[in-house]
């Protein structure tokens, strides 16, 4: 599943490959498990009842963070880090008993005597209908 693309292993930063977090990256293959399977029909206004849900906001957040994972060199020549040697990575915390995980879904890691810089790309969802 891998090499056709439907999954993607990521290393999480200072991890090793076993700890691998493994994500469900075709985005067709999202879409349609969490909208169109469970559905039991669709009318007129079936769109605009499922994009003004909560989980198709989240749905929207993740297909965002999939096509970023995806256009890495794209976003790194929007940067102005093109011909610059990175690591990419996603970092992962996990809490405890007493303690809440928290989860970085992208870095861009460059070299740390070259700059030390935190990018943040963060998706909004705000729809008006009228």
């Amino acid at each position: 599943m891998t090499e056709s693309g439907f999954i993607t292993p990521y290393v999480p930063f200072e991890r090793k490959l076993k700890d691998s977090i493994y994500k469900l990256t075709d985005e067709y293959s999202l879409f349609y498990s969490r909208f169109i399977k469970p559905a039991k029909g669709f009318d007129k206004d079936a769109w605009q009842r499922i994009s003004s849900g909560s989980s198709w906001k989240a749905w929207s957040g993740y297909a965002f963070e999939s096509l970023c994972m995806k256009h890495i060199t794209a976003i790194k020549r929007g940067l102005g880090i093109e011909g610059v040697y990175t690591e990419v990575s996603v970092w992962r915390y996990v809490g405890g008993k007493d303690e809440q995980g928290a989860q970085i879904d992208l870095l861009i890691i460059l070299p740390s005597d070259l700059l030390s810089s935190i990018f943040f790309c963060g998706f909004l969802v705000h729809l008006s209908f009228i």
